[in-house]
């Protein structure tokens, strides 16, 4: 994977941040009105990370239609957003791409930290 993107859904705006295959962040958009324009950049190469809420399946539809592969969130069972002392938009995109980044290098670790972390890969159903 070239870049992990944690992506913060609000109703009227996204906050964002991508970073490398070295964990450093290469973007940050702190307040993203287009989300679509966004998504369209994306490629099979990157890897997103979202929160749950209104919408988010229809994201992470579009997300898949770039060839992207899109984590679901659960930000009650993340416990760095949920025990946060500091719970911001921008350190919350920040720490869900980090943890995406952190767990990508083995996909054992992947799979034990997902359960930890309630991270939910799409599925598609038959038909899709």
């Amino acid at each position: 994977m070239q870049r992990f993107h944690g992506i913060d859904k609000h109703k009227l705006f996204s906050t964002i941040s991508a970073l490398n295959r070295d964990g450093v962040e290469v973007k940050f958009v702190p307040r993203c009105t287009d989300l679509a324009a966004y998504i369209s950049t994306l490629t099979p190469d990157d890897v997103v990370v979202m929160e749950t809420g209104a919408g988010t399946f229809y994201w992470s539809d579009r997300i898949e239609l770039q060839g992207a592969q899109c984590f679901i969130l659960d930000p009650r069972k993340f416990r760095i957003i949920k025990d946060s002392w500091n719970k911001t938009d921008k350190n919350d995109c920040r720490n869900m791409a980090k943890a995406l980044w952190v767990m990508w290098g083995d996909s054992k670790t992947l799979r034990k930290m997902s359960a930890y972390l309630g991270l939910v890969p799409r599925i598609k159903e038959s038909g899709d």
